[in-house]
């Protein structure tokens, strides 16, 4: 079979392959001509797919398959033959430990809400970081994230959470117990394919990025579709996106990282093109995957350029200010940076 980004490869003691095919969320069995032997989604006798498999390992006695994840915090133990044999949670599935958090939003009491995607949950802390409550646990039924994204609370104080590889929106009442889910995996309205950034205009509408169906969908506070912006077919055309990521609504403008095309999209409420900045590349003012947005105190667009490693500053009409860069792990400097989210003063 084909691979899809493998990134892992394990051999036993008969010369067999086992690979991580992360792509196509499997872990596949290969002969050492080529030849596939088998291959598992899941591990037989568990209820959870492999979701991206990152890397696999043997056990020092060449009995087990050991795989990691990008979507879990854990170890997966298989047999030889693909049976589930059991897993072994890091410290980072922990309460308060967080693993991959991607989207972040302050809630109404002026706490802090975290999408844990990689411990498939929404977690609350307080400013000074104290864990305080949390939603949520791997799977596919209400309450449950398969890598929650996208987060933001509503003028009612419901919080709507992207369950991103669930394909679907999920919101809960503000004491986090839930209300509603809607949306399902396509391309027709309302339906979504891996959405990440999630935005509530200040008319209470929410704007969903359905990034891996280039578009932005809009919805009522309930639920009901509402607008699309955007094909389902990725282009660089004004008004048209390529894997939008980021929402950020101020009182009358909505900015969206258009992540596949390196730039900023500008629009007014109506969905009327106003303006856009931003090509491919490393200088000030470009970009290689622009992801999170938000608005400083200034008045100003903090934006995470992902695979440049930094956060760019910028004035709402585009022109560069800022850069905060770096490769490593000191204070100030970044490896991999994702989401970022400016608080009020307290």
């Amino acid at each position: 079979g084909q691979l899809q980004s493998p990134s892992g490869i394990a051999i036993d003691a008969e010369a067999l392959l086992y690979i991580a095919d992360t792509g196509n969320d499997r872990v596949v069995k290969w002969d050492f001509e080529g030849e596939e032997l088998d291959t598992w989604s899941a591990p037989t006798g568990s209820v959870a797919s492999f979701i991206a498999p990152h890397d696999v390992a043997l056990s020092w006695d060449k009995t087990q398959v050991l795989v990691t994840e990008d979507s879990v915090a854990a170890i997966t133990v298989i047999t030889l033959t693909g049976e589930m044999m059991g897993e072994m949670y890091s410290s980072l599935a922990l309460e308060g430990g967080l693993a991959n958090p991607f989207f972040m939003t302050e809630g109404p009491d002026g706490s802090i809400w975290i999408a844990d995607s990689g411990n498939n949950r929404i977690q609350q802390f307080t400013r000074d970081g104290a864990f305080m409550s949390s939603i949520g646990s791997f799977g596919s039924a209400v309450t449950q994230f398969d890598y929650p994204l996208g987060l933001d609370f509503g003028n009612d104080g419901s919080l709507y959470v992207v369950d991103s590889h669930n394909h679907r929106i999920q919101q809960f009442n503000p004491n986090g117990q839930f209300i509603q889910a809607w949306g399902q995996e396509g391309d027709l309205a309302g339906e979504f394919f891996r959405p990440q950034g999630l935005a509530v205009a200040p008319d209470g509408r929410v704007f969903v990025a359905d990034t891996d169906n280039h578009r932005i969908q809009i919805f009522s506070p309930d639920g009901g579709h509402v607008a699309t912006w955007g094909t389902t077919e990725p282009t660089d055309a004004q008004g048209d996106f390529q894997r939008p990521v980021g929402i950020l609504i101020t009182e009358d403008t909505v900015f969206i990282t258009d992540q596949g095309n390196n730039r900023v999209q500008v629009f007014d409420l109506d969905g009327n093109w106003l303006n856009s900045w931003g090509e491919q590349g490393e200088a000030d003012g470009q970009f290689r995957a622009p992801t999170g947005i938000a608005l400083d105190n200034a008045g100003h667009l903090q934006i995470v350029d992902i695979l440049n490693r930094r956060v760019q500053v910028f004035d709402q009409g585009g022109a560069w200010l800022q850069t905060w860069n770096g490769l490593e792990t000191e204070a100030g400097q970044f490896v991999m940076p994702v989401a970022v989210t400016v608080l009020p003063p307290e």
